[in-house]
């Protein structure tokens, strides 16, 4: 009995652990926001208050505190987050120094788009991208999920724009 007992533990805790689904704690949105990655079509899905049904093109923004070029891309992703209705975009702050001071870096930077600067969602996110070699990193998905672009650096807001128009379904 002890065996099947411990058999069954052992199903549901693997069971568990294959779930797609996870939650992640955002510094500006109270609710935060939750992503489905299916490693076996490499899709991710992003849904938050910002965006119920997960359907705009995503941006990932990988971007530390201290670094020049993101402060420059900070702006720059803020006009695109609140102009751009097909698209959405995520912050992912790498390098964490605290919620109270990861918040005031959010306000002071006049950031408007849902970040999280947990750690183990920057980890995951990054594990999704294959790895963040430098900061600014910007990640555009097309609204099916797929990964489409990855650039590396400071960029002109028009090459995002060129890739958002390319990749949105009119």
């Amino acid at each position: 009995m002890k065996f099947y007992l411990s058999l069954v533990i052992c199903v549901l805790f693997m069971a568990c652990g294959n779930d797609p689904s996870k939650h992640h704690l955002a510094l500006n949105e109270p609710l935060g926001f939750d992503s489905v990655f299916e490693a076996n079509s490499s899709k991710l899905k992003i849904t938050s208050q910002a965006d119920p049904s997960g359907q705009k093109q995503l941006i990932l923004y990988f971007f530390s505190s201290m670094c020049d070029g993101c402060e420059a891309m900070a702006p720059i992703l803020s006009q695109i987050n609140a102009e751009q209705k097909n698209a959405i975009v995520y912050g992912i702050m790498t390098d964490s120094m605290g919620f109270d001071k990861d918040l005031a870096l959010l306000a002071f930077k006049k950031i408007n788009f849902t970040t999280t600067s947990a750690p183990k969602s920057a980890k995951y996110f990054s594990q999704i991208i294959g790895g963040v070699a430098g900061t600014p990193t910007i990640v555009v998905f097309d609204a099916n999920g797929n990964k489409q672009k990855t650039f590396i650096g400071v960029i002109e807001k028009e090459k995002i724009l060129s890739e958002l128009t390319k990749n949105h379904k009119l």
